[in-house]
Formats: structure tokens, sequence, C-alpha cells
């Protein structure tokens, strides 16, 4: 399928190493020829979802994390290995503006440890840092550490963005 698209993507950037955020990654830097970005916490928890525990973040998610942990356990819910070519870290906005990128990384730690997202124009892509559910705003529902996903909450309180678009759900109005 993406073998007729005409358009060149250069870099990727995986908010955090979830198969449900870098599924086909290698396939998009094979056809694309693309550098993936990717936390350098994450580094170990490609393909080895268990490799950071998730937790609940309140006690109705708790059956929600156990089918997750039980899926990603399986080889239906892995993505293809590949391999990053910038460990992003908490210095990589600069490596970005060398690439010619006006962004700021943010690291989000919490929903995984090397969760990061991206601000630029107002707009902060935020990975599962925060998510939509059912067209409701709210913390994600499961996190590595939902201490560091609440201090994340709050910066990204902090940065003000005008817009916050996630991981999962629809972009909305930070200040809504």
């Amino acid at each position: 399928m993406l073998h007729g698209i005409q358009r060149r993507c250069a870099d990727i950037f995986i908010t955090h190493a979830h198969p449900d955020h870098d599924w086909n990654a290698a396939e998009f830097k094979r056809i694309f020829n693309a550098r993936i970005w990717l936390g350098k916490e994450d580094l170990t928890l490609i393909r080895n979802f268990g490799d950071q525990p998730q937790h609940p973040t309140h006690d109705k998610y708790v059956n929600r994390v156990k089918w997750i942990t039980f899926w990603t356990k399986t080889p239906f819910f892995k993505s293809k290995q590949y391999v990053p070519d910038i460990l992003v870290d908490v210095n990589s906005t600069e490596v970005a503006r060398r690439y010619g990128y006006d962004v700021e990384i943010v690291h989000l730690p919490g929903h995984t440890k090397g969760s990061y997202g991206i601000l630029k124009d107002g707009v902060l892509y935020a990975g599962d840092a925060y998510t939509v559910l059912n067209g409701i705003p709210m913390e994600p529902p499961h996190a590595y550490s939902v201490e560091e996903m609440r201090d994340s909450i709050r910066k990204i309180t902090e940065l003000s963005p005008d817009y916050l678009a996630c991981g999962h759900g629809v972009p909305f109005s930070w200040l809504y």
C-alpha cells in the first residue's frame, strides 16, 4: 500500500515503543529510507512490552491492563524489529534543530520510561502521555509509573499548549 505514495518521509518520531505506536516503523524505514527517532529509555522495550510492566491508573482499568499484558506476550501484538537511528533524550531539541526541525522535544515519562512528545506551533504531540477515550480527555488507563505520568501531565499543563494531539483520540484544546 505504501509503495504508491509519492511523498518523502525523512524521519519517523516514535513517541514510545509500544506496538500500537511502532508497529510499522521498520516498514516505513525500509520504504522511505527514513530515520527512526526513539526515546533511549525505550530501547529495550522494542518487541518486549514486558520490559516495562504497565500498572492501571485507576481501579476500573485493572482488567484492561491484564488483557493488554496477556496479548503483548503473544506473537500477534509485536512490531517488526527495527533499530532506531537517533536515540532521543532531554537534549534532543538541539539535535532536531540540526536536522532542520523547529520543534521542542519534551520528555514525558510515565506511560513508558522513554515517552517523548513534540511541541510545534502551540500543538503538543504527546503520544500516550495523555489520551482521549470515548471523546473524553483523561489520563491514560495504564502507565509504567503512575507518579511519573502525573508529573508529565503537570509538565504539559506548565507548557500550556493550545492543542494536545494524543496517541489515541482526537486533538483537543488543552485550554478547554
